[in-house]
């Protein structure tokens, strides 16, 4: 991980189509130089990182700078597209993972806001729903769910 002695390999799992391979980020393994054991993000490869959005501590330092945190969409392997997920948030070692929220359709946005707080969109039981996350401790601070009104 950029700024770190940390390093990040994803478990992958191929999976052919007609056309091209697909890819299902499985696990995130994290390796540290300090410590003897590689350390798993999950507990097991029985799952799929669907979304997945790294944040950065500047909006427009997506490249060298060190990440704030990243924010995935943890749905079962192999489950429908349909399926819903756990939404969590890790520091770029994986050594804080906080959970987020539960029965999750779909990562739409996050963000670092004015003040440095964490701000996720995220869609749940045909609601739209807001978070504000403390960048320190990835406590939500705040949620906020939002109606989506039928098309006419």
């Amino acid at each position: 991980m950029p700024g770190t002695t940390v390093m990040r390999v994803d478990l992958v799992a191929v999976r052919a189509g007609f056309s091209s391979g697909h890819y299902q980020t499985r696990n995130v393994l994290f390796l540290d130089p300090a410590e003897k054991n590689g350390r798993w993000l999950l507990p097991d490869s029985r799952h799929e990182l669907t979304e997945t959005v790294q944040l950065h501590k500047k909006p427009d330092d997506q490249e060298p700078g060190r990440p704030l945190a990243t924010c995935s969409l943890v749905k079962q392997a192999d489950a429908e597209r349909s399926s819903t997920g756990r939404l969590l948030i890790f520091d770029p070692v994986g050594k804080r993972v906080q959970f987020v929220a539960d029965e999750v359709n779909r990562l739409h946005v996050a963000s670092i806001g004015p003040a440095g707080e964490v701000l996720v969109l995220y869609e749940r039981d045909r609601k739209f729903v807001t978070a504000v996350i403390d960048p320190a401790s990835f406590a939500v601070e705040r949620e906020q769910a939002f109606e989506i009104p039928p098309l006419k």
